[in-house]
């Protein structure tokens, strides 16, 4: 967890500085509310514009975008970031859709910046993709992943 700890004491306060318009979404979201499957990646919603905006302050540890990433789960515009090892996906809030893997349709993503917990992680308060949405999000794409299922349970469990 030490490049975590320390990706975010790198980009929270970037954030800080355009707002803390954010919140921590996918399996690190989970973590923070108890899941204990490791950790792969960052995963940070925000407005397109401070995308943008951050774009050229990290540029040296983008390895993707800013544009648009579309695989069999994910239609969203992205940047992907490496820093020190640690990858952090920042994904905007706007037009981003997800593969209903139950039914087969593309859903909307649900991201809203102004619903979020804020929990403490390595004495950071850290703004974390309340719970409904997160196990809302997780149950798209959970069918054909045991990880997803795991994270769901545990954030219901941390109820």
């Amino acid at each position: 967890m030490d490049r975590i700890v320390n990706a975010l004491r790198w980009l929270l306060p970037l954030l800080a500085s355009h707002g803390n318009r954010y919140h921590i979404t996918g399996g690190f979201a989970a973590h923070l509310y108890g899941a204990r499957r490791p950790v792969n990646d960052v995963d940070v919603d925000l407005p397109r514009e401070i995308i943008d905006k951050l774009a050229s302050v990290v540029a040296k540890y983008i390895v993707f975008g800013p544009g648009r990433y579309r695989d069999s789960t994910w239609d969203i515009d992205l940047m992907t970031l490496k820093y020190h090892g640690q990858e952090i996906d920042c994904t905007a809030v706007e037009d981003g859709r997800i593969m209903n893997k139950m039914t087969g349709q593309w859903d909307d993503l649900v991201m809203r910046l102004d619903d979020v917990e804020v929990r403490l992680y390595a004495g950071m308060n850290v703004r974390v993709q309340n719970r409904r949405d997160l196990v809302g999000y997780k149950s798209k794409i959970a069918y054909d992943e045991q990880k997803h299922l795991e994270d769901i349970a545990a954030i219901i469990e941390s109820c």
